[in-house]
């Protein structure tokens, strides 16, 4: 098993002249866990995309470690997701085919039955190749999970 680190180092974002945040330094060691919290607009998902990769921080650095070695930039979208509300799905295809269509996208492969573990992992053992316009919305949820396994 994996034991990831996160490291945060003088992290800022900075919007037109105006900080959401900055100088923050934090540490999310393996086995713990970090609440991000806040007012409206105050930055909480503007944080969560910088430690993902997905946007870069105005200020400072952020430091990703596998079993204790640090993880290139380039290597890190392998390793890190994010589960976000702005993600969404193809309601006319299948929780396999839309894993599958993620995947492309990153350029990675996947065996069936590696999709089949990730639905399973996130509790949808049965309902793969049910389409998603069929699914609840904590099935929906629970479909994040899978495809950011």
């Amino acid at each position: 098993m994996t034991r990831m680190t996160v490291e945060l180092a003088g992290i800022g974002k900075c919007y037109s002249g105006r900080y959401l945040f900055r100088q923050l330094n934090a540490a999310v060691q393996p086995g713990e866990c970090l609440a991000i919290t806040g007012c409206n607009g105050s930055g909480k998902s503007t944080l969560l995309k910088i430690i993902a990769g997905l946007i870069r921080p105005t200020n400072g650095r952020i430091s990703l470690f596998a079993n204790g070695s640090l993880i290139k930039k380039d290597q890190q979208a392998a390793v890190l997701g994010m589960i976000s509300p702005e993600v969404f799905f193809y309601q006319a295809m299948t929780a396999m085919e839309n894993i599958r269509f993620l995947l492309n996208i990153r350029n990675r492969e996947a065996t069936e039955q590696e999709i089949l573990g990730w639905l399973y992992q996130a509790g949808l053992k049965e309902q793969g190749n049910k389409r998603v316009h069929s699914y609840s919305t904590g099935m929906c949820q629970r479909l994040k999970i899978a495809a950011v396994l």
